[in-house]
């Protein structure tokens, strides 16, 4: 879809991203700036403990939300610097696996009680304003477009004698 819409308007690749990016984090016009994704976990806490199937529910919308902003971030590692793409995947990837794994470690210490739904307010709350932050940052600053520092630089018959020797 995303390539269909690129051949058939004229719009460029970050335009795209970013009303895709406002797709899957449309504003809701009660919880303004809040994403789906952080919607329906807020949504999640509010529930009683009896209704845990509704939450587990409510957190598979989130998911599903979610996955809509792989289609925005990741083309854009590519866009940026292609000839290091597997290079900034694998920072990315080291990053957001650390945050996985101190993001659970972390939740022991907020959440104490499985029981209580106000720590669990502050660990989706603390979720949510992460993910508003990287929508506000990726809307008002990303590009698609390649790096000075990652175009090739013209090599020369000098440059190269030098590195060489």
């Amino acid at each position: 879809m995303f390539d269909y819409i690129l051949r058939k308007h004229t719009i460029t690749k970050i335009k795209l991203r970013k009303i895709l990016n406002i797709f899957c984090s449309i504003k809701c016009r009660i919880f303004i700036g809040l994403f789906p994704t952080g919607l329906f976990f807020m949504f999640a806490t509010l529930i009683s403990p009896s209704q845990y199937q509704f939450g587990i529910f409510l957190l598979l919308i989130a998911s599903f939300f979610s996955g809509f902003e792989v289609v925005v971030s990741m083309p854009n590692i590519g866009d940026i610097a292609p000839q290091y793409t597997g290079i900034i995947f694998g920072f990315v990837n080291t990053i957001a696996t650390v945050a996985g794994i101190c993001s659970i470690q972390s939740s022991y210490l907020i959440v104490s009680d499985t029981h209580k739904p106000r720590e669990w307010q502050i660990l989706f709350g603390i979720l949510i304003i992460i993910q508003v932050l990287g929508f506000i940052i990726f809307t008002m600053w990303g590009e698609g477009t390649i790096q000075k520092w990652a175009i090739p630089k013209e090599k020369t018959v000098e440059s190269e004698l030098k590195t060489n020797l």
